[in-house]
């Protein structure tokens, strides 16, 4: 007996979404190819899509790791430690970010905050997919393991 239960209920409501959804005719923009952003700025007046240089930075991991290491340095070379708490947040001189800090919201000092806490606690649950390279960067800090 179908519709019956609870179960089938539930079921044939999703075959009649999926069914609808195989019958939609794609929209113009969706034919056509075009992005969500470009749709807004087609039809809302105003809106434009930004220029190339105003575009969001694309970080690699690298430049993001190399941003962590260098404040892992800083924090070290104060401290003389890596013992770091979870919550710590370290600033980091714009000159000594690097690339990865092009485009990240800075501080009024000029300096880019690094929840550096949160990324050795990272590393240090993640070490075993560590590469050696990386490792040793972290061994040569005297990173407790």
């Amino acid at each position: 007996m179908p519709g019956t239960g609870l179960v089938t209920r539930w079921q044939e409501r999703r075959e009649g979404d999926r069914c609808r959804a195989a019958q939609r005719e794609p929209s113009a923009t969706e034919h056509a190819g075009i992005a969500l952003e470009d749709t807004l700025s087609l039809n809302v007046p105003g809106i434009e899509p930004a220029p190339e240089n105003e575009q969001p930075v694309k970080r690699t991991q690298e430049h993001k790791w190399l941003l962590n290491l260098a404040a892992a340095r800083q924090f070290h070379a104060r401290e003389g430690h890596l013992n770091i708490p979870r919550k710590h947040i370290e600033e980091l001189p714009l000159e000594l970010a690097g690339p990865a800090a092009t485009g990240r919201e800075t501080t009024p000092e000029g300096t880019v905050l690094v929840d550096l806490g949160t990324w050795t606690a990272n590393v240090r649950r993640r070490a075993s997919k560590l590469t050696d390279e990386r490792r040793a960067s972290l061994d040569e800090l005297g990173t407790r393991w």
